[in-house]
């Protein structure tokens, strides 16, 4: 029983040091339909691109976007659309709107008017500033 109680407090403390994770639902779906739909549903949107090999993608990917407060903001005011920077899509979109780095962001309103790109790793504190001023 000692065992099972001193198994459980470990347990218990390891995860009390985690914060509590979220998640954003990123719209499956192309980039035509993301502004077809954020036009309809009247709501900013932003596009992530990123790529396997990015090691600060994947930072940002399991730190930022995985936290709670980021995850309940961009799915409560946004929709969002990941794109891997090599697909062709991925690729025109960022030779239009210039952008030349990994991770990097584009933030539209409703409207479909760009409002603000971000490159480069965000913290949580950093992207939720960016979501704050963009909605």
């Amino acid at each position: 029983m000692k065992r099972l109680v001193l198994i459980f407090l470990c347990l218990s403390i390891q995860f009390s040091f985690h914060p509590v994770e979220g998640e954003i639902i990123f719209f499956d779906g192309s980039f035509n339909e993301l502004v077809k739909k954020a036009s309809e549903e009247e709501k900013a949107y932003f596009i992530e691109f990123f790529a396997p090999w990015c090691s600060k993608c994947i930072e940002m990917e399991q730190t930022t976007f995985r936290h709670r407060s980021v995850a309940e903001v961009v799915n409560k005011h946004y929709l969002a659309l990941k794109l891997h920077a090599e697909n062709f899509d991925a690729i025109s979109l960022m030779q239009t709107y210039d952008i030349k780095g990994l991770p990097a962001m584009i933030f539209f309103n409703s409207k479909g008017e760009m409002v603000r790109k971000v490159t480069g790793y965000q913290t949580v504190s950093r992207f939720l500033d960016v979501l704050e001023s963009t909605k």
